[in-house]
């Protein structure tokens, strides 16, 4: 029985049929399977991605934006406020008109009444800046990346919460003048060993300096570090100890967001110093913090900044300023208005009539 079974195994189709009559019980299928039922297959064998779906709350599935809402977000926009004439006196329609300009001193001085132990009782508050940007980018059709960054201010002020800071370097001298700047943890190879064993936690500190010679010791714990590793394009990296430590744990630190409903609008909210500052300081802060978001700007033609404002924490009313002489160069001054330019001429015509 087996050498026959071993026969039908190894004969062909006609020698089953002709010797051994059962051609009813083989099946020999003489074309190809269906596609479709190839199709099947492999897509069973294929696995299966689920997209993730943004979760919709109940209670805003199936609803418009609210064209209120949306008015509102338009009129804190620079768009409410480019184009618009000057008002010739001071009772207006406020959104026929553009806002008015403010000296920095007169705003600050406004909210120092409004915060006066008399009225808000709240002296020393925390001065604000908005500052609005045109986010279009160098193309037409692509904008200009979030960023954030840390402004170095001249005068530093308090804050509510000190950012902790570790610095690395090996020689002594280095080492003391970063304790001196206010360094929260200062050493060398020790520091990175203790890292390694996890007697010392990175999560502890808001930042992260070297100087340049401890960069190989560093490359240790490179992986632990990840995006505090120390860098010159971060400005973490650098040979001026002192200068370095006082920007990251006295400088602002800041973030440019776009506009929800209009995202070639950005915009900057960042405080700057405190109501019981001089004036000069606070002002001094308000343009070092104007000149580190100007030097962001893209490489296109046209103003980065389109409008700024003072205002204070607590309070929601603010004040428009120029910014222009904050952040022009030497080379380029300010551009002066029509009706300064127009008292500037008849002013030298008539002094050159009075010459003749």
């Amino acid at each position: 029985m087996a050498s026959t079974i071993g026969g039908w195994l190894s004969c062909n189709t006609y020698n089953l049929c002709k010797n051994y009559g059962i051609c009813s019980l083989l099946h020999v299928r003489n074309y190809a399977a269906r596609k479709g039922t190839r199709e099947k297959a492999r897509r069973a064998k294929a696995k299966r991605v689920v997209k993730e779906v943004e979760v919709i709350p109940i209670t805003q599935r199936g609803k418009k934006p609210d064209k209120r809402a949306l008015m509102k977000e338009l009129e804190k926009l620079q768009i409410r406020d480019v184009g618009k004439p000057k008002a010739v006196d001071n009772v207006y329609p406020m959104r026929y008109f553009s806002w008015k300009s403010y000296s920095f001193a007169e705003a600050v001085q406004c909210h120092r009444e409004t915060h006066h132990p008399t009225v808000m009782n709240i002296p020393n508050e925390y001065v604000t800046a908005v500052i609005e940007l045109d986010m279009h980018g160098v193309k037409k059709t692509k904008l200009a990346d979030e960023f954030s960054r840390i402004a170095e201010i001249p005068h530093k002020f308090e804050r509510t919460q000190k950012p902790t800071l570790m610095a690395f370097c090996k020689c002594p001298e280095t080492k003391a003048e970063a304790e001196a700047a206010g360094a929260t943890l200062v050493g060398g190879i020790d520091i990175i060993k203790q890292i390694q064993k996890g007697e010392v936690s990175l999560s502890d500190f808001d930042h992260v300096v070297a100087y340049p010679d401890i960069l190989p010791e560093l490359v240790a714990i490179k992986g632990l570090l990840k995006k505090k590793f120390p860098a010159n394009s971060k400005g973490t990296l650098s040979n001026d100890m002192k200068s370095m430590i006082y920007k990251f744990l006295h400088g602002i630190p800041y973030s440019a967001k776009k506009n929800a409903f209009y995202p070639e609008y950005g915009r900057v909210d960042v405080a700057f110093g405190k109501l019981e500052m001089e004036t000069s300081d606070l002002e001094e802060n308000f343009a070092a913090v104007l000149k580190d978001i100007n030097s962001a700007r893209p490489k296109r033609e046209g103003p980065f900044i389109t409008r700024t404002r003072i205002g204070t924490l607590s309070a929601s009313e603010s004040f428009k300023v120029e910014f222009a002489p904050y952040i022009a160069t030497k080379n380029e001054a300010p551009k002066k208005d029509e009706e300064e330019e127009e008292e500037e001429e008849e002013d030298t015509s008539a002094a050159v009539r009075s010459n003749i």
